[in-house]
C-alpha cells in the first residue's frame, strides 16, 4: 500500500484502493453471513441490482472522463443527495 507523501507509481493508489474495497467487501459479507443476515430475498435483490451497478459504473467512467473534473463531482453529489432523500421519503411513507 503506498505511504502517504511517498512516490509511487502512478495510478497505484487507485489499485490499492481497489483493493482495500474489495477486502472491505468480503468481510462485511462473511460477517452477514455468520450473523444469518443472507437470505434468498437478499440474494434475489442482490441479483436484480446487478445490472445496474455494472451499467451505472460503465457510464460513470465514460462520463468522469468527458465531464469537468468539478462538474462531474458536483453532478455526482446531487445524485447522491438525491438518491437519500428518496430512501429517506421511502422509509417514512406507510
Amino acid at each position: 500500500m503506498a505511504v502517504a507523501g511517498a512516490s509511487a507509481p502512478a495510478g497505484t493508489a487507485h489499485r490499492d484502493l481497489g483493493r482495500d474495497r474489495i477486502g472491505q467487501g468480503v468481510v462485511a459479507l462473511a460477517l452477514f453471513w455468520a450473523g444469518g443476515l443472507i437470505t434468498k430475498d437478499v440474494g434475489v435483490a442482490f441479483l436484480v441490482g446487478v445490472p445496474a451497478i455494472v451499467a451505472g459504473t460503465l457510464l460513470g467512467e465514460r462520463l468522469s472522463i468527458r465531464v469537468h473534473g468539478h462538474a462531474f463531482r458536483v453532478a455526482v453529489l446531487a445524485l447522491l443527495g438525491l438518491s437519500g432523500a428518496l430512501a429517506i421519503v421511502g422509509a417514512l411513507t406507510p
